[in-house]
């Protein structure tokens, strides 16, 4: 990672969510996955497909990892069941990739 990306991880969380908020607003489709179904649907009635992320890296425990795992297995059940014009961006390192191998291996499938 480099020295930026390291230094805004450490300062983020002391920024106002308000300000995260109005800042990032352009760019994701909401807080729940809920929100994001909607937004997709939209953007696949006007042709377009999308990429569901789900926030979170750089996990310092392994029950946080699994956590994301299941919001990620969620979003795939939900892009399956609504059929829509999607994938998830799956973030390696919010899988615990940096905690332990076997666990982010294990947490793939």
């Amino acid at each position: 990672m480099r020295v930026f990306d390291r230094v805004v991880v450490r300062v983020l969380p002391a920024v106002p969510r308000a300000v995260v908020r109005r800042v990032s607003a352009p760019y994701i489709a909401g807080e729940t996955l809920d929100d994001a179904r909607h937004v997709v649907h939209e953007l696949n009635a006007a042709g377009i497909s999308a990429t569901v992320d789900v926030l979170g890296e750089e996990v310092s425990r392994p029950e946080a990892a699994e956590t994301i795992a299941a919001a990620y297995h969620d979003a795939l059940a939900a892009i399956t069941a609504d059929g829509l014009a999607a994938n998830v961006s799956v973030k390696l390192t919010a899988l615990g990739l940096h905690l332990d191998s076997q666990l982010c291996r294990s947490l793939l499938t």
